[in-house]
């Protein structure tokens, strides 16, 4: 369910865990026969993914994990070259990498392997994904002009400090991907990190190139970090324009689930979450201090999204970025926004590994029959399309 039945693949490698892969009947991974116990060597079977070309263009992707980067309890095999095969029992987690350089067509299959053999004892789902180039900006890329290289420092220095890289201790890496909530002595104003507001800017820069009108909305920001990136981003590439960068949150955290939605998965646990940034005057505050602060330019919609959308100033949107986490959040920002976006725009799913927000997408494009506009995973939990 995880990866839809077909896709485009903008990242370097495939990563499953619980969420990623469900696995039905009496042999679970890391389980015994009554399903009770977590020793490994109780286990009834291992759920082995393996990518096969379907062109045999781009060679085969590798199976060995991440490099430096694996999570404990990580496993992993290789298998025949043509179609490598990562396994996992009780840690519920793999990596399938090397897709940097694929082209072409690629199957995605996976099964249910006995513990003891390579015997096949289940079959599980299939998917084909076309293999593309990952979503980078070009403005990293400076030329010689220094107005260039000024504006990409800019942003560099802007995109580590709403991820809290900037203020990390240096011996934590070189490696600003790491920064995030789990870093000790953490304290930035967006938890997305550095690798998703790169491909924001190469979205943004995308829009902007190919003239897509409309505005840039964010659909649950916490602190704000990620509109800030856009905002200056924006700055950047259309001085004096007057696209907006428009906000839309509770700021306070999230509300409780709706009992009388039957469709929805959604529980109360994320309304005891704390999320509550201190409201919309905070987040204006933190726009301010990154100088970035435009009372024409930004939006702030406080509020839960049924009730402050419908009447939101918003003509035309060219990306409609989706951080919500729940179901009926993410459905009424799809439902209220959606016939605004501009053909060519972009609509982002950012929290796909949540069964919550990703059912949402998936129903939302069902009952408005765009199932054929591809879905594309731009890194390992957001996917978006683009309206045709």
């Amino acid at each position: 369910g995880f990866y839809p039945p077909y896709f485009v693949l903008h990242t370097p490698h495939l990563f499953f865990d619980a969420q990623r892969v469900k696995v039905a009947g009496a042999a679970h991974p890391g389980s015994g026969t009554g399903g009770t116990t977590a020793d490994a060597a109780d286990a009834t079977a291992a759920v082995c993914v393996s990518v096969t070309s379907l062109n045999g263009e781009g060679g085969p992707p590798s199976s060995t994990g991440i490099p430096g980067a694996e999570p404990p309890g990580i496993t992993t095999h290789t298998a025949a070259p043509r179609a490598p095969e990562a396994c996992f029992d009780r840690s519920y987690t793999a990596v399938l990498q090397g897709f940097a350089d694929a082209k072409g067509s690629h199957r995605l299959a996976v099964r249910l392997k006995a513990a003891d053999s390579d015997a096949t004892i289940g079959e599980g789902d299939e998917a084909t994904f076309v293999a593309a180039p990952p979503l980078a900006p070009t403005l990293q890329t400076t030329d010689d002009s220094s107005s260039s290289a000024d504006a990409a420092r800019f942003v560099r220095i802007l995109r580590d400090a709403v991820a809290g890289w900037l203020y990390l201790d240096t011996t934590q890496g070189d490696d600003p991907g790491a920064a995030g909530p789990l870093s000790p002595g953490w304290s930035g104003h967006t938890m997305v990190g550095v690798h998703k507001l790169d491909w924001i800017h190469a979205m943004v820069e995308g829009l902007v190139r190919d003239g897509v009108g409309g505005d840039l909305v964010e659909c649950g920001a916490w602190r704000g970090g990620a509109s800030i990136f856009t905002k200056g981003v924006l700055d950047v590439l259309e001085p004096g324009g007057t696209r907006r960068v428009v906000v839309a949150d509770t700021f306070r955290g999230f509300p409780r689930a709706s009992s009388a939605d039957a469709t929805s998965v959604d529980t109360d646990g994320w309304a005891l979450q704390h999320f509550d940034v201190g409201g919309a005057d905070a987040v204006r505050a933190t726009f301010k201090r990154y100088n970035l602060w435009d009372a024409d330019r930004v939006v702030l919609l406080e509020g839960v999204f049924n009730e402050t959308l419908p009447s939101a100033p918003i003509d035309s949107i060219a990306l409609l970025r989706l951080d919500c986490d729940m179901y009926r959040s993410t459905m009424d920002a799809l439902e209220l926004l959606y016939d605004k976006i501009q053909r060519g725009g972009i609509i982002v799913n950012n929290n796909w590994q949540y069964t919550s927000a990703r059912k949402a997408m998936l129903d939302f494009r069902r009952m408005r029959h765009i199932e054929y506009m591809p879905l594309h995973l731009v890194d390992g939990n957001a996917m978006a399309f683009i309206k045709e």
